[in-house]
């Protein structure tokens, strides 16, 4: 009896402990079970937020940052485009085709100041005046050194702007040779052409009468009627027939006349000392200068 107790009491114990280990068991595997769901239930949200934060930003524009760039200065004054017939020769260029409309508008807007200063100079004596006279020596005391006036008075005609104005007038004897037909020219690209031909087609020969080249000098104006700023004469000396002993009075006296604002600046070419005193006092008369070249 006391045998079969014992054993009663070892089954209920064993049993008792069977089904404590089986709820332990299951414990176990409802924590790890619960723990699964709970990490994939996240895992599926997170997953589910990332998808919709991807779907919003695709459907949002990008923003990009704007280049740096440099700031260009530029002048306020813009360049000046050229029009087409700019600096084309025209009719009005050509020998009795001035226009006399035109060189008077230009004359009334540009003779009070000067664009540039010294323009151009004859044997040194520089100016800046817009309208010039050349008066030159071509007597056949001129033959030895007439290459060199040639050149020069080229040098000073290419020199003048188109803004200027000139004429050329040669004298030997009674002869006067007059490249602007008594009137000051605009200097453009074809005049300056003309005049080179005009330049190359006198010979030094005869007397000097240099009192008519003046005087015929002053006539010559512009198309508004006015005289040369400036007369440049150059020349070798003086003939007895000029009556040189008051040669410089008789050419002050017609300058009063006839232009008495032009400046007349004398050149002299190896002149005799008398001759010399009088171109002298012709300069120095009209505000001019004399150059003497030896």
């Amino acid at each position: 009896m006391t045998a079969f107790c014992r054993k009663g009491k070892i089954t209920i114990t064993a049993m008792l402990l069977s089904f404590a280990l089986h709820i332990a068991v299951l414990g176990i595997f409802s924590l790890v079970s619960f723990s699964s769901s709970q990490t994939n239930t996240f895992a599926a949200s997170g997953n589910s937020i990332s998808l919709q934060n991807i779907k919003a930003l695709s459907h949002t524009s990008r923003t990009v940052a704007k280049p740096k760039v440099k700031k260009l200065y530029t002048s306020d004054k813009q360049p000046r485009l050229m029009s087409k017939n700019e600096n084309l020769v025209t009719d009005k260029d050509l020998p009795g085709k001035t226009d006399e409309t035109n060189l008077h508008t230009s004359d009334t807007s540009l003779s009070s100041v000067p664009l540039f200063s010294c323009s151009t100079e004859f044997f040194g004596s520089p100016t800046d005046l817009r309208k010039i006279c050349f008066v030159v020596d071509c007597s056949g005391s001129m033959k030895g050194t007439f290459g060199i006036v040639r050149r020069n008075l080229k040098d000073s005609i290419s020199r003048l702007r188109q803004d200027q104005y000139f004429d050329i007038i040669f004298f030997k004897g009674e002869d006067l040779f007059d490249f602007g037909n008594k009137h000051l020219v605009r200097a453009s690209e074809n005049r300056k052409i003309q005049a080179f031909k005009f330049i190359d087609s006198v010979s030094p020969s005869g007397t000097t009468n240099a009192a008519k080249a003046l005087n015929y000098a002053m006539g010559v104006k512009d198309s508004a009627g006015n005289a040369a700023q400036l007369i440049y004469f150059l020349t070798d000396g003086l003939d007895m027939n000029d009556n040189n002993m008051d040669f410089s009075k008789r050419i002050e006296k017609q300058r009063k006349k006839l232009a008495p604002s032009t400046v007349i600046n004398t050149i002299g070419f190896w002149t005799e000392l008398y001759d010399r005193s009088e171109l002298i006092k012709v300069a120095g008369s009209s505000g001019g200068k004399f150059v003497n070249i030896e």
